[in-house]
Formats: structure tokens, C-alpha cells, sequence
């Protein structure tokens, strides 16, 4: 018996209000990973060391209460969390394996529209609806939602629709 991982993407529905947070917190999220990114690489300029994942939730944290920066307190920490870890896992991607480029600051309009949505806070309300950290009620999707465990669940935008990525874990036996 062994697991493998099934990738499942459905459509979103999502009314005026919830599109215009989905945009935000694609934004909050575009915003992290490029301080982050910034972060990273001022203090291996200055100091010749590297920042790691607490030490940058550490510097957005405190980002969120300075003045200016108010607006980080109104998006879901976890969306947050998930930009500096891609950050980090594009870094180490890079001097891991050198195949793919150093890491890139992500530009407004350029880049993809996209966030992270917590595993233990996705909550499929029934075959049609579903339930988003962050967001009081309800989104229509356009597909069946499986309900096997969500793994790494990313809402994400094509220019024309939303859509709701994720993993399941399938078991098969031999």
C-alpha cells in the first residue's frame, strides 16, 4: 500500500466583496514575499548573513504595526507566513539545485494573483460551497470539492476566473 498526491483545481464564484479580498490578499501576499525578499538580501549585503523564517516573521510582524502599514493587520497571518516561505523555498531552489534563477521580485500587474488558504480553516460547507480564512461567508464554486484532507491549498486567478488549487492524498494498494 503506498500514497500518492492528486492535485484537484476548482472554480470560484465569488461575489463583488469576496473577489475584492481575494485581490487584496493576492496583493498583502506579493507584498510580503518582496520585503522578504529585501530583507534576505540587505542583511547578506550588510552582514554577510542570511535570514531565516522566524527572523522574517519577526520583521513583518513588526512591519504590521508601524504606521503606514496598518492595512497587513487586516489579511490572515498564514497568507503571510506561506509568501515568506516561498521566498525561502525559491532561494533555496536556487542554490540547491542552480537551475532556476535567483529569485525575482514579484511586480505589480506582472505577477500571478495568488495566496495561500490554511488547511485547518478550509471548510467545505457543502458540493457547491465553500468556506475561506478571512472570509465571512460562503464562496460558490463551480465543480464538485473533494473532501479527502486538503494539502497545500492556493486560491489563484487566470485574468478571467478564480480558482481553488489543491493536493488530496490517495491511497492505492497493490
Amino acid at each position: 500500500m503506498f500514497n500518492i498526491l492528486a492535485t484537484h483545481k476548482v472554480r470560484l464564484i465569488p461575489n463583488k466583496n469576496q473577489e475584492a479580498l481575494f485581490i487584496k490578499f493576492s496583493n498583502v501576499a506579493r507584498f510580503v514575499y518582496n520585503f522578504s525578499l529585501n530583507e534576505k538580501n540587505e542583511e547578506f549585503k550588510l552582514y554577510g548573513e542570511s535570514l531565516n523564517l522566524q527572523n522574517l516573521l519577526k520583521r513583518v510582524r513588526n512591519l504590521k504595526y508601524s504606521k503606514g502599514y496598518e492595512w497587513l493587520l487586516e489579511v490572515p497571518e498564514a497568507i503571510q507566513k506561506q509568501a515568506i516561505k516561498d521566498m525561502l523555498t525559491a532561494y533555496k531552489n536556487f542554490y540547491s539545485r542552480g537551475c532556476k534563477g535567483f529569485p525575482k521580485f514579484k511586480r505589480k500587474g506582472k505577477s500571478k494573483l495568488s495566496f495561500y488558504q490554511r488547511t485547518d480553516k478550509l471548510q467545505k460547507i457543502d458540493n457547491r460551497h465553500i468556506k475561506l480564512t478571512g472570509i465571512k461567508s460562503p464562496i460558490k464554486v463551480n465543480d464538485e470539492i473533494l473532501d479527502k484532507g486538503f494539502l497545500n491549498p492556493r486560491v489563484s486567478f487566470d485574468g478571467k476566473y478564480w480558482y481553488l488549487t489543491y493536493s488530496i492524498e490517495i491511497f492505492i494498494s497493490c
